[in-house]
C-alpha cells in the first residue's frame, strides 16, 4: 500500500502508529517522528505541529489517516495530514504475523519436543513452556521475538525458535557433527534459549518493553527459570545444581547463546551444543533481517541506507 503511492500524492488508509518520538525543529517548534505499520509494511512518517503530551496517546494505536508521500533526500518518507484513533480496529488486524499458522507452529513444537528423548530435559521444557503460557497475558504462540530487528511480529518467538530447530536438524542430518552432539540437550537449549522474551514484552501486539526486560533481560529470566525447576522439581539446592550435569549444561547453552560477551553472552560457547545453538541463532536472525530488508526493495535495486543489523550492508534485491 505505502510504497505504491507516488511521491507528492496524498492518500488515505488505516495503520498502526508506532515509535512516536517528539523532536524539536531548528525554529524551536516541536514535531514527531514515527512509523506507520500495515501488516508487512512499515514506513517512516513525520507529524508536524504537535502537542507533545497528547501525541503520545496515539502511540501503538490503530488509526484512520490521510498522509502525503514526501520523500526527503531520496529517502522514503510520509507526512501525516490528519489522523484519528479507530476504536473498532484491533492491533492484530494490522500487525505483521508469522508466515506459519498456529497449527504449523504447534506441529513444529511437538516435532522437536519428541526429539528430546532425555526424560529430564523433555519434562523441563514442557514445564517451563506451560508455566510461561499460564503467566503471561496472551498466548505464548503469539508473542514476538523482538520489538524491532528480527521476528518482531505476532508469533515471532515460536517462529524464530522453530526455524532454528529446523536449521539445526538439517545440520545434524547431513553432517558428521551429530556424533558429537547430545541432541536432547541441543533441542532443549534451542526451545528454551529465548523463552524469557515472553516476559519482556507487554503482550503479543503492544511490543513495549516490560520492567523485567529493562532490569533483567531474557537471558537472566530463562536462566532463573531453569534454576527454579532444579530446586522445585529435581529438589536440588543451588549448590547441588551446579554439580548436576543436566542443569549445568543447559544453563551454559542459554547463557552463551549470544556468542560474545560484548553481544550479551554471560560466557562464550564451550561445548559443541552451545556452539551450534549460537550459530543457528545468529544465522536465523540475520536471514530474517535479510528477508525483510529484501522484501522492501524492488528487484534490481539497492537499499538507500546501510542495514546495521546486517553489519552495515547495503541490501540488494537481485533480479535472478
Amino acid at each position: 500500500m505505502f510504497k505504491e503511492v507516488k511521491n507528492g500524492r496524498q492518500f488515505a488508509g488505516q495503520a498502526i502508529i508506532q515509535g512516536i518520538t517528539v523532536k524539536a525543529a531548528k525554529n524551536g517548534s516541536q514535531y514527531a517522528d514515527a512509523n506507520l505499520t500495515n501488516h508487512d509494511e512499515t514506513v517512516p512518517v513525520k507529524i508536524w505541529e504537535i502537542q507533545p503530551d497528547s501525541i503520545m496517546t496515539y502511540n501503538n494505536k490503530a488509526i484512520d489517516f490521510t498522509a502525503t508521500r514526501s520523500d526527503y533526500n531520496g529517502k522514503l518518507q510520509f507526512v501525516l495530514d490528519s489522523f484519528s484513533i479507530n476504536p473498532t480496529l484491533q492491533l492484530r488486524d494490522l500487525l505483521p504475523a508469522s508466515y506459519w499458522d498456529n497449527a504449523q507452529l504447534k506441529e513444529g513444537f511437538n516435532h522437536f519436543l519428541m526429539k528430546i528423548t532425555d526424560p529430564i530435559y523433555q519434562h523441563l521444557v514442557r514445564t517451563l513452556y506451560n508455566d510461561t503460557d499460564d503467566a503471561i497475558i496472551d498466548k505464548l504462540s503469539e508473542m514476538p521475538a523482538a520489538i524491532r530487528m528480527h521476528h518482531a511480529f505476532i508469533g515471532g518467538l515460536y517462529t524464530h525458535t522453530l526455524s532454528m530447530a529446523y536449521e539445526a536438524e538439517g545440520i545434524l542430518t547431513h553432517t558428521i557433527y551429530a556424533k558429537t552432539i547430545n541432541q536432547s540437550l541441543l533441542y532443549a537449549g534451542i526451545l528454551l534459549h529465548d523463552l524469557g522474551k515472553a516476559f519482556c514484552y507487554t503482550n503479543a501486539t503492544d511490543h513495549t518493553a516490560t520492567k523485567q526486560a529493562n532490569l533483567l533481560e531474557h537471558v537472566a529470566i530463562i536462566d532463573g527459570m531453569i534454576v527454579d525447576y532444579a530446586r522445585n522439581t529435581l529438589h536440588l539446592n543451588y549448590a547441588a545444581s551446579l554439580n548436576d550435569e543436566h542443569i549445568l549444561n543447559l544453563r551454559h547453552l542459554v547463557l552463551s547463546h549470544h556468542g560474545k560477551l560484548e553481544y550479551g553472552a554471560a560466557i562464550k560457547p564451550a561445548t559443541p551444543e552451545a556452539m551450534l545453538l549460537h550459530h543457528v541463532d545468529d544465522l536465523d536472525a540475520h536471514m530474517e533481517m535479510m528477508r525483510m530488508s529484501e522484501s522492501d526493495l524492488k528487484p534490481g535495486t539497492v537499499a538507500d541506507q546501510r542495514n546495521f543489523g546486517l553489519d552495515g550492508a547495503f541490501v540488494y534485491h537481485s533480479t535472478l
